[in-house]
């Protein structure tokens, strides 16, 4: 019974001991718990009053900074000593350091040093260091430089303006700068204003192009020159750099360059249609080089001169050409007065072939032919008038599709591809002497538009069998008294 009494005694009292443990526990806990947060609250503040301390710090020196030249900074020595002394506690005092301790220093040194006065000598030092460094440069410049200050007056030159003005640095120094650019020359009035300073507001109009100008040498000649512009401020005042290059011999190259194209140009266009020209600059650019095109109207026109074998058999070699060479002169000339309605192709011997709607198409190609077939005629007489000559002519003209381009790689020209070529070519060869002869198509085309045409009914046509021709009437172009009548452009004289 006595062992019992102390069993349950002992049982009793580690029940209250375990029980008055856990009650400490938990105890402890809550009072950790209602503690431990007023502490994290606390530290927020702590570190964020720090935090926007650094912040401060770091914005003042960074503004201080901006005002002090670098290679002044490099004399303020507490500050590179407290920086050097930085990197070896760098691991150990990191946060003590950038929030509290370097910002402050670097300030308390800066400011000390700024309110002993030595960066202003340090400062001016610098600054004659960096004209001199300057002067140098500018005087080592290809281009002319004139420094222009108030007034538009040369504070400084360089030796290669003494060279391109034929002035000395004494006599530019000092004097307005119209000496050497002219305000009554070219563009130089427009140019000057915007360089001009005005003494009482200091405000000035930036200049920030290039500009051609005139400048002009001490002996009175103007050259081409390029200005360029460079507006800055020194030592409280804006002053212009006026970069000048002399580029007379860029002018003379260009003119020559353009020169010589518009020669090649010319040269060109002699031999190929304006049109053509203008689509080969075009296709030139592209992978594809081939010049062809398809034409669904053109009226092709052929003149041979009769006999001319026989007529220049007793002539020499300069007679001939001569000959032929006026003849197609002369017809030449008059396809230029049509204003590009008649674009000459080429001459085969003594053929002479054109056509009219290629390379431009528009719809009287025929009325514009058949008129020039009318000139071709008229001319011939003046000529054989002159020139005492019985030269003869056949024409023949007609009307269809045919294909246009050029091929070769030499000698190339502007050729026409197609069985209206070769029918006009029939028209001709089976034509009369000193008429113009036309095929079917070309006559449906013209028979309603006041020409008369005298039908030569079925004509054998080598290679086509028997075609339908027709000549024109020599006085359906003649109104009664006499006058040749123009049924595209009037006043057209052959």
């Amino acid at each position: 019974e006595g062992v019992a009494n102390w069993s349950l005694e002992g049982i009793s009292l580690m029940y209250l001991n375990d029980l008055n443990q856990r009650t400490s526990t938990s105890n402890n806990a809550a009072i950790s718990f209602f503690l431990g947060i007023p502490l994290v609250i606390l530290s927020y503040f702590f570190l964020r009053f720090f935090i926007t301390r650094l912040s401060t710090e770091l914005e003042r020196l960074v503004k201080m900074l901006l005002f002090v030249p670098v290679n002044v900074l490099d004399t303020v020595t507490s500050v590179k000593v407290r920086v050097a002394i930085l990197p070896p506690f760098f691991p150990l005092s990191l946060c003590i350091t950038l929030i509290f301790c370097f910002p402050s220093l670097c300030l308390s040194s800066l400011q000390e040093f700024l309110e002993t006065g030595d960066i202003t000598a340090s400062s001016s030092d610098a600054t004659e260091a960096q004209e001199q460094q300057t002067k140098h440069i500018l005087d080592g410049c290809e281009d002319a430089v004139l420094v222009i200050g108030a007034g538009r007056l040369v504070e400084m030159c360089n030796p290669a303006a003494e060279r391109l003005s034929h002035f000395t640095s004494v006599e530019l120094v000092g004097v307005d700068v119209n000496v050497v650019i002219p305000p009554d020359l070219g563009s130089n009035a427009n140019f000057l204003k915007r360089i001009t300073i005005d003494s009482t507001t200091k405000e000035t109009t930036k200049v920030t192009i290039q500009q051609e100008i005139k400048f002009r040498t001490k002996e009175g000649p103007t050259i081409d020159a390029l200005v360029s512009v460079s507006q800055s401020s020194a030592r409280g005042k804006t002053i212009f750099g006026l970069f000048i290059r002399d580029i007379t011999p860029l002018k003379q190259r260009e003119e020559a360059i353009t020169h010589e194209k518009q020669r090649a140009e010319a040269m060109l266009l002699n031999i190929l249609p304006r049109a053509l020209v203008k689509q080969m600059a075009v296709q030139s650019k592209t992978k594809n080089q081939i010049i062809a095109n398809a034409y669904d109207e053109v009226t092709i026109l052929f003149a041979n001169i009769c006999g001319f074998s026989q007529l220049t058999h007793n002539m020499d070699a300069e007679g001939v050409v001569l000959t032929l060479n006026s003849l197609v002169c002369q017809w030449d000339k008059m396809a230029l007065s049509f204003g590009g309605a008649i674009e000459k192709i080429k001459t085969i011997g003594d053929i002479y072939m054109c056509c009219a709607g290629a390379p431009v198409a528009f719809p009287e190609n025929a009325e514009a032919m058949v008129e020039f077939a009318v000139c071709i005629l008229e001319g011939l007489k003046e000529f054989n008038k002159s020139q005492k000559q019985a030269i003869s002519i056949r024409i023949g003209i007609n009307t269809g599709r045919v294909v246009g381009g050029v091929i070769g790689l030499h000698k190339f020209v502007f050729d026409l591809w197609g069985d209206a070529v070769n029918v006009a070519s029939r028209m001709q060869s089976s034509g009369v002497a000193d008429r113009i002869q036309v095929s079917d198509a070309t006559y449906q085309k013209l028979k309603d538009k006041g020409y008369k045409f005298e039908s030569r009914g079925k004509v054998l046509i080598k290679g086509k069998g028997e075609m339908d021709c027709y000549l024109l009437d020599p006085i359906c172009y003649e109104n009664e008294g006499g006058q040749r009548l123009s049924y595209l452009v009037a006043g057209i004289a052959c």
